[in-house]
C-alpha cells in the first residue's frame, strides 16, 4: 500500500513491516526479536495498540484512555 501511495522510503518500509514484531520473537509476519526490530517500528506498534485499545469496535465499547495507558504499561 505504501508504494502504491508512492512512498519508496525503505526507513518507512521496514518500520510499517516490523510493526506487529515482537520483542520475545512471537510477532508476525517473520518473527524478529530483540534488537532486530527497529526502535521506530516498536513506537509505532504501541501506538497501534493505544488506538486499538481507545477505539470501538462493533463487539466492544472503546476503553478509557487511563485504562489503555494502565494495560500497556503494567501488561
Amino acid at each position: 500500500m505504501l508504494r502504491d501511495a508512492n512512498i519508496n522510503n525503505q526507513l518507512w518500509l521496514d518500520i510499517v513491516f516490523q510493526h506487529h514484531e515482537k520483542i520475545d520473537g512471537c510477532g508476525y509476519p517473520v518473527g524478529l526479536e530483540g534488537d532486530t526490530i527497529k526502535k521506530e517500528a516498536l513506537i509505532i506498534s504501541l501506538s497501534d495498540r493505544y488506538s486499538a485499545m481507545i477505539s470501538p469496535r462493533s463487539y466492544r465499547e472503546g476503553m478509557n484512555a487511563q485504562s489503555a495507558l494502565g494495560k500497556i504499561i503494567y501488561q
